[in-house]
């Protein structure tokens, strides 16, 4: 996928949700660190980048949000801690709008680890 069709994606995203485009890459890289690091195997020699994404890809699609977090390893980075933080109160649906958001947030991550972004059609 070319740069062009990368943005006029992200851009059509950001406008569809009404969300800001920062916001939504930095909790969709987000979504995508959590999903990788709760499936890294023991040694990371032990598995390629395909394999990594492919289980963290699985684990989305699983939608076990609480095995997802509890999957993290404690204590977690302090840069990265907020940010799970965050996006573990969303994934509980406390709201409608923040369960809309969590969905729409791991839907994303899946497909940056599945196959990128669609194409424009």
């Amino acid at each position: 996928m070319s740069d062009e069709s990368f943005a006029a994606w992200l851009s059509k995203r950001c406008s569809v949700w009404g969300t800001d485009r920062d916001d939504l890459l930095t909790q969709v890289e987000s979504v995508v660190l959590i999903a990788l690091i709760a499936t890294a195997p023991k040694a990371a020699a032990d598995a390629g980048e395909a394999e990594w994404r492919a289980r963290a890809l699985a684990k989305l699609q699983r939608q076990d949000d609480v095995e997802l977090f509890a999957a993290l390893p404690h204590p977690l980075p302090a840069e990265l801690g907020p940010r799970v933080e965050q996006l573990r109160l969303m994934s509980t649906g406390v709201t409608s709008g923040s369960a809309v958001r969590w969905l729409r947030l791991v839907d994303t991550a899946g497909e940056f680890l599945g196959s990128g972004p669609p194409p424009r059609g």
